[in-house]
């Protein structure tokens, strides 16, 4: 018709809301439009290999009219603009009647309206997006964090359809999608609604399967493992068996993998065979690790003693020279704690004793802030939790409050973590280790008042006797902690406290 292009297109392009195609700068290509409207055809500089535009590029432009993202229709408005920021150029065509041409100028061919949000985006496109299409729409729309946001708010008012729909979308990239920080935002919103049916939870949990080590050492797949470990404990219990055999120490010592371990024995406790079993065999390298020593604490909590697996795993923590390793090292006396606090009485028992060696080893222990932190739950548990086990609560209370030449609670009064060892043998003192402790207090009367330890020591003295005669050290009817100097003192560290 006399508008003849100065070289031979190639075939004519279906503009296309998910699929765009861009060709060497030689393959100009040219879309379908109306008759009369101006043909926008885009130009490449250079050459460049054939792409496609995902849809979450498409929908997350948000400007219509531009050819980098809509493909080569323009408006005939906006095709001055559009000529600026990337290579086309208008050819005019046959006239058309003014009406059309206005109509069609002002609006984009029908279906590539864009809505106003990314969710709305990916429902008007699905009339012409194919299973996988949907899929991989979806998983883009979740790594975003404006996706995952608006996603995890559609969740409070969910519909079954919806997570049905939601979850046979995700499932392919489940894995994947764990290890995301946006993508977990809504996998453990998912996996924690109530609507959510047992059948798709299971689902999920079943999809994990060959992935639980890569998620169990992950930053955010661990998070996902321990919430699939509380939802359904079930279908998860022989594949992390399967797939963590052999490599629980390995777990047990890394950032985020025991943690894993640890929801499996709260959880779990009747499938952790494995787990105990693997310990055992570095139970000391696993005590004096910074964080496999919690995986041990949470198995001498949640785990019957009586068993016979826990059974060998406390006879080697439990080796005198094993313990006196454990009682001085930061993370070692954490796991001797919990011993004294969830043990049986041959378990107390066993570590009293490594107190009991001599003077010199105890005032090691006292002095030492892991080591006092040991004995000082030592006499706790002796005094409460254990009452049968008399004969050893008073040789430890004999070997702190000393004879009448030397005395540890003397030498350890003054002392930064020592003090706690007194205050708390002050606390449990009964019947004759209290006029014993009234004596020594009485030696150290001037010394308490001078430090800030001492006055502590004061105060437990103070609420644990009341007022007690002073002694010939102090003025005649004076009292331990109630002379003039030391109620004010007392009553400022009171209200401090």
């Amino acid at each position: 018709d006399g508008h003849q292009l100065p070289w031979r297109p190639v075939h004519p392009v279906k503009v296309s809301e998910v699929q765009l195609n861009t060709r060497p700068f030689h393959q100009q290509e040219t879309a379908l439009v109306a008759p009369g409207a101006p043909i926008a055809v885009a130009t490449t500089l250079g050459r460049r290999p054939a792409s496609t535009l995902k849809l979450s590029e498409h929908l997350g432009s948000g400007t219509m009219g531009t050819l980098g993202t809509l493909g080569m229709w323009l408006p005939a408005a906006s095709a001055s603009t559009a000529s600026a920021s990337s290579s086309a150029f208008a050819v005019p065509g046959p006239k058309m009647p003014e009406a059309f041409a206005a109509s069609s100028a002002s609006r984009p061919p029908p279906g590539l309206e864009l809505p106003q949000t990314l969710l709305e985006s990916f429902h008007a496109a699905r009339p012409r997006l194919t299973k996988r299409m949907k899929r991989m729409a979806l998983t883009n729309l979740i790594r975003t964090p404006e996706g995952a946001e608006e996603i995890s708010l559609k969740l409070d008012s969910a519909t079954h359809s919806f997570c049905a729909e939601l979850v046979a979308a995700i499932l392919p990239e489940l894995p994947n999608l764990a290890c995301d920080p946006h993508g977990i935002q809504v996998l453990s919103k998912l996996l924690a609604l109530p609507t959510l049916s047992q059948e798709l939870r299971c689902k999920l949990a079943q999809r994990l399967q060959g992935s639980i080590l890569k998620l169990t050492k992950d930053k955010y797949g661990c998070w996902f493992v321990q919430q699939a470990i509380q939802h359904v404990p079930s279908e998860l219990q022989e594949m992390i068996q399967a797939e963590l055999k052999g490599k629980i120490l390995v777990c047990s010592q890394h950032l985020h993998g025991n943690f894993v371990l640890q929801k499996c024995v709260e959880l779990l406790p009747g499938s952790i065979s494995f787990i105990i079993k693997e310990l055992k065999n570095h139970v000391l390298e696993a005590a004096l690790h910074v964080y496999s020593c919690r995986v041990l604490q949470r198995l001498i909590e949640h785990c019957k003693h009586e068993r016979p697996d826990m059974a060998g795993l406390f006879d080697i923590l439990l080796r005198p020279d094993t313990l006196q390793k454990l009682v001085l090292d930061p993370y070692g006396n954490n796991v001797v704690r919990a011993v004294l606090a969830c043990g049986n009485r041959q378990h107390v028992q066993k570590i009293v004793k490594v107190f009991l060696c001599g003077e010199a080893e105890l005032i090691v222990y006292a002095r030492n802030r892991h080591g006092s932190l040991v004995l000082e739950r030592c006499l706790e548990s002796l005094n409460c939790d254990h009452k049968e086990l008399l004969t050893e609560r008073n040789a430890l209370m004999s070997a702190i409050l000393g004879t009448e030449d030397a005395s540890l609670f003397s030498q350890i009064a003054l002392d930064r973590f020592g003090n706690y060892i007194v205050q708390r043998t002050i606390e449990i003192c009964e019947g004759p280790e209290q006029q014993r402790v009234q004596e020594l207090l009485n030696g150290l009367g001037h010394k308490l008042r001078r430090s800030v330890n001492g006055r502590h020591i004061l105060q437990a003295a103070r609420k644990k006797f009341g007022s007690f005669a002073f002694g010939p050290c102090g003025p005649c009817g004076s009292t331990l902690g109630v002379t003039p100097e030391d109620l004010t003192d007392l009553t400022d560290l009171a209200s401090s406290v």
